[in-house]
């Protein structure tokens, strides 16, 4: 079998996952690359790593870097346990180097330092400063900011809530291989000791914000989000803030943001609804946020096209539409992915499905008083209207906060009109940890 290193057309390649892990690696992550069972790009081991019933062919070219593999083979049990216990082996030997290199990285405190000496060398030059002022910047605010110049391009310091700078990306003159680059300060990485990838933060935060919104970015875009929206703005790198987690939780802590005070909005940049795969990068990070119990409105200004202007290219006195997460996705003609509890044994257990079920009418309406309520009443609402009716059905749309306050439920609420028992399901996508009340028990479900 002859495969040529830039040439992937002998199948369709499948991502490798929990039911179809990598036949070399283990990888169920989707890093690796597997087509008819037969043929196999592992990104764990671009080079030989001699695995028994695996013939090597060497490294893929191009973008996608990988070691190619066909099997020779059947692969027997014995082969299959070794396998198993060596990747094993040596993803526990990996996690703990990690783990230890997290360790040794500076803090907070120590990576604020180090940028505060080296920032002080450096100068912004004409050009650079041109560029800025272009974007809408004033002098003031440019040097507000602390943008320096580099050989390749500029720096604007990426700060937390604290003030403390955490990292900064360099702003490229020549875009041809994109325009941003993570800026190493001496050498050093650019993950945080927790793991995660610097948050950008803009705006005021000693008073407690009605609204932040949330943009792609950790330059300039998101101080002139801030600026238009008159709020605060965090920005992430590459808009991935489901990769962040821990550090957007810090950042909204440390500004006493709340779901009972807050409104989280959300910028798409121009043309993001034509592309597949950032539209489903906006739906795990929506997913993210709504299950933090926040409202979210997503921000809409007719950026249909990638010639239509990003948030921070509009002007003051921009048409802004407020749109809820189902709003956004009908608009983007965009069908979110269909999301399974890891409970759903659980509830299989409990509601057991029988053959002799009683089957409803397709066509069946719903034939109920339809009631609204305003923000912020949603309990209260919940509880009265359980004194007149044995099933409620809460129709609000999707980021208004019905799992926060869902999450909030006790039997005690209701006056003995609900069972004691009252079991909360929750989807893969809520994090951080939640605790699911079952009786007098509360059960933790750790969410991916």
């Amino acid at each position: 079998m002859t495969l040529q290193n830039n040439q992937y057309s002998i199948g369709k390649f499948s991502p490798t996952k929990s039911n179809n892990p990598c036949p070399i690696c283990d990888d169920v992550k989707g890093k690796c690359r597997i087509v008819n069972d037969a043929l196999v790009l592992c990104m764990t081991h671009p080079t030989d790593v001699g695995l028994a019933g695996w013939h090597y062919l060497g490294e893929t070219e191009g973008s996608y870097y990988a070691g190619k593999y066909v099997k020779e083979h059947p692969e027997s049990e014995s082969e299959k346990q070794q396998r198993q216990e060596t990747n094993r082996r040596l993803m526990v030997a990996q996690q703990k180097a990690k783990r230890e290199q997290l360790a040794k990285l500076p803090d907070r405190l120590q990576r604020d330092r180090l940028y505060q000496n080296y920032l002080q060398k450096l100068v912004l030059n004409d050009l650079d400063k041109s560029d800025l002022l272009g974007r809408g910047l004033t002098e003031s605010e440019i040097v507000n900011l602390g943008a320096k110049s580099l050989n390749a391009g500029y720096i604007l310091p990426m700060r937390n809530p604290q003030g403390q700078i955490v990292g900064s990306q360099i702003r490229l003159r020549d875009n041809l291989s994109g325009r941003y680059r993570w800026h190493k300060l001496l050498g050093l990485a650019t993950h945080q000791r927790n793991g995660e990838l610097p948050l950008a933060f803009h705006g005021n935060a000693h008073a407690v914000p009605d609204h932040i919104v949330l943009v792609e970015g950790t330059g300039v875009k998101p101080y002139l989000a801030a600026r238009l929206r008159n709020c605060p703005a965090i920005g992430a790198s590459g808009g991935q803030f489901v990769s962040s987690q821990k550090t957007l939780l810090a950042y909204l802590q440390d500004i006493a943001a709340s779901p009972e005070q807050t409104r989280l909005e959300y910028a798409i940049d121009a043309g993001d609804i034509a592309n597949p795969s950032v539209m489903r990068r906006h739906e795990k990070n929506l997913d993210f946020i709504s299950d933090l119990g926040y409202q979210v409105d997503v921000l809409w200004w007719g950026q249909f096209a990638k010639t239509d202007y990003d948030i921070d290219e509009l002007t003051n006195g921009a048409i802004i539409e407020l749109l809820t997460v189902e709003q956004f996705f009908k608009l983007a003609n965009y069908q979110p992915k269909l999301k399974l509890s890891p409970l759903q044994w659980l509830s299989d257990k409990l509601f057991p499905k029988t053959k002799n079920a009683i089957k409803r009418s397709p066509d069946r309406t719903f034939t109920g008083s339809a009631d609204e309520y305003a923000q912020g009443s949603r309990l209260t609402t919940w509880q009265n209207s359980l004194q007149s009716h044995k099933h409620v059905l809460d129709a609000s749309a999707t980021g208004m906060g019905k799992s926060h306050d869902a999450g909030s439920l006790r039997p005690d609420m209701f006056g003995g009109r609900i069972e004691k028992s009252s079991i909360y399901m929750v989807t893969p996508a809520m994090s951080p940890l939640k605790l699911c009340k079952i009786g007098n028990y509360c059960l933790p479900v750790t969410m991916a």
